[in-house]
């Protein structure tokens, strides 16, 4: 059935300026990334367990205790089973700090030799090369994650290097 003149409507154009097309494009890929970051498509946990393996490695080689210190939470375990050698032997994060400050100058040429790999979720390993009072030695170092921080890190399983 045809329209009369009193139903037909008109369309209009509506012009959007320039700059604010590419702002609007602009907010919408910045809330595309926010969305992306908030539902763990990163890999900020490798990240802060990789940046607190080097920290972990620097402190050994600088005698740094209070630099060894500042990887772990207010409540976190240092297990180190590798200097002393003895298992099952923990420090809390304040005696870890004494501890790296009075032994660290035994622990020498600490470098880590792989990537770190995510074990659990917010677990992460990697291997190390390092020499105890002049014997080469190797170890796996373990991190646990409490956000930005350790709340655990475990050295352990050593061996020494055959020359």
């Amino acid at each position: 059935m045809p329209r009369s003149s009193d139903e037909q409507t008109t369309t209009r154009t509506v012009r959007v300026p320039h700059r604010l097309r590419w702002w609007g494009v602009a907010m919408l890929a910045a809330l595309v990334a926010v969305a992306a970051a908030s539902c763990g498509g990163g890999d900020d946990g490798v990240d802060t367990a990789t940046d607190l393996a080097d920290t972990w490695v620097q402190a050994w080689n600088d005698n740094d205790g209070e630099l060894m210190g500042s990887v772990f939470t207010a409540g976190g375990v240092y297990d180190d089973e590798v200097v002393f050698d003895e298992p099952d032997r923990t420090f809390t994060r304040d005696e870890t700090v004494e501890m790296v400050e009075s032994v660290g100058s035994m622990v020498t040429n600490v470098r880590r030799v792989d990537e770190l790999a995510e074990t659990d979720d917010d677990t992460f390993t990697f291997d190390c090369e390092f020499t105890v009072l002049g014997s080469p030695r190797t170890a796996t170092v373990e991190i646990e994650l409490d956000g930005d921080l350790a709340s655990r890190i475990e050295f352990l399983s050593s061996d020494v290097v055959e020359g």
